[in-house]
């Protein structure tokens, strides 16, 4: 039997595959088998007869074509379509007198094409195992490239199917098909691949094999017959298997196809259940039910599990659930202009499960089939979107009014230079806001204002500079100012924006007015000289402050020898020379000590009580001047308590701190009002004390000033005593009033207490002690004994004679060392310890605190050059009750402190002092002031 006339086309009826019988009719053996018409190959007279007979063929019906050979010999084209595969490929047969099929494997090949579904392959082995009678049938998948390895799809043995298996293709018959593409042993093939066990099992004697090839010659797999006997029809056979080597083929890539489609659809499904939204297919079928073909578990994030499962069941009560003004839209016009099968997008509410609206958007597109129509939809929650929509706006505006309300003057520009932002700013000083400046550029606008062309075309000119240099350009420029009568001077910043690509996006320009700064820099630059003189003279005062810190200890020394010896002066011969030569001595010592005060109210480190004042005559004096200081809005009413009081602190100091009290509250009060100064003696037990540090437990004097000012807030009283911190916005007062009030007071050891509240004045405490009284009594019998411990020689000498000369017994001490040695010695008897602060190997201090573990009654009193604050700077803190002497001091001064404190001692209060509490009429409840 010859060669079967067969080709395989597409719907176009191009050539994808040709027969070799064909091919050599055709006298194509060499040529190409494809990218011609079939209808050309053939010469037919009417081409279009070929697209009808495809037509026909690919709706199930019989499809022929009779035509005529170029040498005469009539012909019939009969096709059949490989629909199964999916790919729409036919497969021509042509029949004539040459290679006419007879009519049996026409027969077999009808029913072999009309073989579809999923059970192909098995069907196909079956009827190729009926049709030729044969014991073995096997269709196999190649596992590889190369098809070394091939599993079988379908294997029936006698008749019937049995299962798959996989075996090796080298040295076997099946080897050798798919190698040269067909194989044919007629018998004996166990003989011939002695290696294949297989076809033992199989008792094959002949065999019969195509190799399953794709259009790109790829082997796919093998088609073979294994027969007990030797073949019969072998020429109809071997014309079938190379038809069924091309169905088989088609059949191949469509089990590909789908089995590509099923792994795309599952990870498309995968994909979407993991998508942040509802993810659905819902099918309207034509009797207008509903059923959903997939959902994602996105719809209950979005609406919550209970409306999400009512939407579910029931996907027609859809729109019951969106927003009232939403629903009419969602149904009169989003629903129909959904069905016309084009994409569709929109933005709606939908309610919760929580009873709120969350905005959604609904993505997706419709399809019309036989069954009805397919929605494919994806619905997004807004809501974070929205919100971001929200921000962007308010932040929009923000920044817009944030544009608006900087002083400078901010306008943006186009690519080609024309006005599209300006602010109001911006508006005033260019002069825009008669004019229609949108879309202008300045040479537009210099036409149209002519006063300010030279200034227009300047800045356009500038406009160019900062584009050629692609950077910020900033300079200095005069403007005029409207309703000012000289220029202002302003810095210009312009700032070009480029595209991507280089090319120009537009241009923001920045007018600043610096007028105002250039003259505030003026006024620092003035101030900081200023700050730099008085940095200089701080460092002076502190090289004055130590210098005269051991000044003091010599004066001290040269004032007490002058006033010991003017008594002995007396009993000399010539005592005026002599009392005239000590009077001088003592001047100049007085002098000197003046000098040392002043040193140390130049370094700021004025001593405690050193000086004091009477109260009555001071306030006296000042009640005229505080009123005047006042003015005449404000009434100043004083109520100072008849008692004398003296109080230890300077005259000048005491009258500066009620000047800049007074100041205070004089700035408080514009619309007038009164300021009450009150001064009244308090004595203040040892709780009371506690609670006012670093005030001590006995007899003060306490100033009140207050107001009925505009008062202060916590906040501001927190910085109240920060030095250069002030309350004035017009910057012409630094704030150092009232750090120099309590300076004053912390010197003298007394404090500023201030209580305000805004809208309800401020009341100004004032804590100052009194002087010491110098009416003292005798000194104690019997003879007190007293540890005098001061590491200056001549101080030393000075104070034991002084001491011993009023009786007392006196056992001295250089340093710290030797007075422990006396504490160890007669502590027990002791009845004051006086001790300088500073020694050479620690501190009065330390002595101080070992003389309580000894005799805890014992009076104490230090000594130093400098004031208690200074020293707690340095890290020294006086003990409990001890009394702070500072030098330089007279004789006298010195004997009426121990005179005190040894007094003290006899009435029992000793070191820790006694004192009886009197009520403070303000110190149970603070009254609105």
């Amino acid at each position: 039997m010859s060669e079967p006339l067969t080709a395989r086309i597409d719907r176009q009826g191009a050539v994808t595959e040709l027969s070799p019988g064909l091919a050599a009719r055709l006298g194509l053996d060499d040529g190409p088998l494809n990218a011609t018409g079939l209808a050309s190959l053939l010469q037919l007279p009417e081409p279009e007869g070929l697209a009808i007979a495809v037509y026909d063929a690919d709706r199930g019906s019989q499809s022929s074509l009779r035509f005529t050979w170029p040498d005469g010999m009539p012909a019939q084209l009969r096709l059949f379509p490989l629909a199964s595969a999916g790919d729409g490929d036919f497969l021509a047969w042509i029949e004539g007198a040459e290679g006419s099929p007879d009519k049996d494997l026409l027969a077999i090949l009808e029913r072999i094409m009309g073989i579809s579904g999923d059970d192909f392959f098995c069907a196909l082995a079956l009827e190729l195992a009926a049709s030729f009678q044969i014991l073995n049938v096997v269709v196999g998948r190649a596992l590889d490239p190369d098809a070394t390895r091939i599993r079988t799809v379908a294997f029936v043995r006698d008749g019937e199917v049995v299962d798959n298996l996989e075996y090796e293709t080298a040295n076997t018959p099946c080897g050798t098909s798919i190698r040269d593409g067909f194989y044919f042993c007629p018998e004996e093939v166990q003989q011939a691949f002695p290696e294949d066990l297989d076809l033992g099992l199989m008792d094959a004697h002949s065999y019969l094999g195509y190799a399953v090839k794709g259009p790109d010659g790829k082997t796919l797999g093998q088609i073979c017959l294994l027969h007990d006997e030797p073949l019969s029809q072998v020429g109809t056979a071997k014309a079938v298997l190379s038809l069924c080597a091309s169905r088989a083929a088609a059949e191949f890539r469509r089990e590909e196809e789908l089995n590509l489609r099923h792994q795309l659809l599952s990870r498309v499904q995968d994909y979407a259940r993991n998508i942040p939204g509802w993810v659905y297919s819902l099918l309207r079928k034509n009797d207008g039910t509903f059923r959903y073909l997939f959902s994602n578990q996105g719809a209950h994030s979005l609406f919550g599990p209970k409306t999400a499962e009512r939407l579910l069941q029931d996907p027609a009560s859809y729109s019951s659930f969106l927003h009232p003004q939403d629903r009419e839209h969602y149904v009169n016009v989003f629903i129909p202009q959904r069905e016309d099968g084009e994409p569709y997008e929109w933005d709606y509410r939908v309610r919760h499960d929580d009873g709120g609206y969350r905005w959604m958007r609904s993505i997706g597109q419709t399809r019309q089939e036989e069954r009805g129509l397919v929605i494919h939809g994806l619905l997004l929650d807004l809501e974070k979107q929205k919100e971001l929509e929200h921000q962007r706006n308010e932040l929009t505006q923000q920044l817009t009014h944030l544009v608006e309300a900087v002083p400078d003057a901010i306008m943006l520009k186009d690519s080609e230079g024309r006005l599209r932002i300006v602010n109001q700013q911006g508006m005033t000083l260019m002069r825009l806001h008669q004019l229609r400046w949108q879309g202008r550029t300045y040479q537009e606008l210099a036409e149209m204002v002519p006063e300010l062309k030279a200034d227009y075309l300047e800045g356009a000119r500038q406009d160019q500079n900062a584009w050629n240099r692609r950077a910020q350009l900033t300079y200095t420029e005069l403007l005029p100012v409207p309703g000012v009568d000289r220029a202002h001077t302003f810095i210009v910043s312009k700032i070009p924006l480029f595209e991507e690509d280089g090319s120009h996006l537009g241009l923001v320009t920045v007018i600043r007015d610096v007028t105002e700064s250039l003259d505030a820099d003026r006024r620092r630059r003035s101030l900081e000289a200023q700050a730099h003189r008085v940095s200089k003279l701080e460092t002076v005062g502190r090289m004055a402050e130590a210098v005269a810190h051991k000044f003091e200890n010599l004066l001290t020394a040269v004032i007490g020898y002058s006033d010991l010896l003017l008594p002995l002066a007396q009993e000399l011969p010539q005592p005026q020379r002599l009392e005239s030569g000590l009077g001088k001595i003592h001047s100049a010592a007085h002098r000197a000590s003046e000098l040392a005060r002043d040193l140390l109210a130049f370094g700021l480190r004025r001593p405690d009580g050193v000086g004091s004042v009477e109260i009555h005559p001071l306030m006296a004096e000042l009640e005229a001047v505080l009123g005047a200081l006042a003015g005449s809005e404000i009434k100043i009413r004083l109520d100072i308590e008849e008692q004398d009081s003296e109080l230890a602190i300077r005259r000048e100091d005491l009258a500066d701190t009620l000047l800049h009290l007074v100041t205070n509250a004089r700035d408080a009060m514009p619309a007038g009002g009164v300021i009450k100064i009150r001064g009244h003696q308090l004595r203040l037990s040892e709780e009371q004390a506690q609670r006012r540090p670093p005030l001590k437990p006995g007899n003060w004097y306490r100033l009140d000033v207050v107001d009925q000012g505009v008062g202060m807030d916590k906040r501001v009283l927190e910085k109240i005593f920060d030095p250069y911190y002030s309350t004035h916005a017009d910057g012409q007062r630094q704030g150092l009033g009232l750090a120099l009030v309590q300076g004053h007071a912390t010197r003298v050891g007394g404090s500023v207490e201030i209580e305000s509240q805004l809208g309800q004045g401020t009341r100004v405490r004032l804590w100052l002690p009194l002087a010491i009284q110098k009416e003292h009594t005798s000194k104690a019998s019997p003879t007190p004994t007293i540890l005098l411990v001061e590491d200056e020689p001549l101080l030393l000498d000075l104070a034991r004679r002084t001491l011993e000369a009023c009786g007392y017994q006196v056992h001295c001490a250089a340093d710290l060392a030797e007075g422990r040695r006396h504490l160890d010695e007669f502590g027990a008897s002791l009845d004051l310890l006086i001790a300088d602060v500073l020694l050479p190997d620690g501190t009065g201090v330390e002595l101080a605190e070992a003389l309580r573990g000894v005799n805890p009654s014992t009076s104490v009193l230090l000594a130093s050059g400098l004031p208690q604050d200074v020293l707690a700077a340095q890290g020294v803190t006086l003990p409990a009750g001890a009394e702070l002497l500072l030098k330089p001091y007279r004789p006298t001064q010195f004997l009426a402190i121990v005179a005190e404190l040894l007094n003290r001692g006899q009435a029992g209060l000793g070191a820790q002092g006694a004192y009886t509490s009197v009520s403070d009429p303000d110190e149970s409840s603070h009254q609105s002031l």
